[in-house]
């Protein structure tokens, strides 16, 4: 199934296999590449491994980013465009709610009685709806929460 992106991705094509959930995906250059949804356990593990340091270290996460989910390993001029890409599809973007991961996870083990083991193999985005329709503390804003990623090419321009 092909799958529609925003306009600031012209010249990537995204198709999604319905069976495995996985994304083929070609870029502007010709490349093509496979992704599979990050699952929740993958997410935090990535997120606490770009601050392992103290601040978020963006280069970190779009390294990580691009090894955990896409196969062959892009090239580094092809990663923050790719990455910034994942995220979309992934349902983080500019206009995602701010929610830190372990209010959400607090507030599933609330609700539905989950630990973080029984979320870690659970599809990302998946847990994210769920977290946003129980509503509660999950879905609220907070001022620790990550507002956004900004990736930059080696050539100075963002996405």
């Amino acid at each position: 199934m092909k799958v529609p992106l925003p306009a600031a991705y012209a010249g990537f094509e995204v198709r999604r296999d319905l069976a495995s959930g996985e994304f083929a995906i070609a870029t502007p250059s010709g490349a093509r590449f496979r992704a599979h949804e990050w699952t929740w356990g993958e997410r935090r593990r990535l997120l606490e491994g770009a601050k392992s340091r103290g601040d978020f270290d963006r280069q970190t996460f779009v390294e990580g980013l691009c090894e955990l989910v896409l196969a062959p390993a892009p090239p580094p001029e092809e990663r923050p465009a790719l990455a910034c890409l994942m995220l979309e599809l992934f349902g983080v973007s500019e206009r995602s709610p701010r929610r830190p991961l372990v209010r959400v996870e607090v507030e599933l083990a609330r609700r539905f009685g989950w630990t973080p083991q029984s979320l870690d193999g659970n599809a990302a985005p998946a847990l994210d709806a769920v977290a946003a329709l129980a509503g509660g503390d999950a879905a609220t804003s907070d001022t620790e929460a990550w507002t956004s990623i900004e990736v930059e090419g080696d050539d100075g321009t963002g996405f």
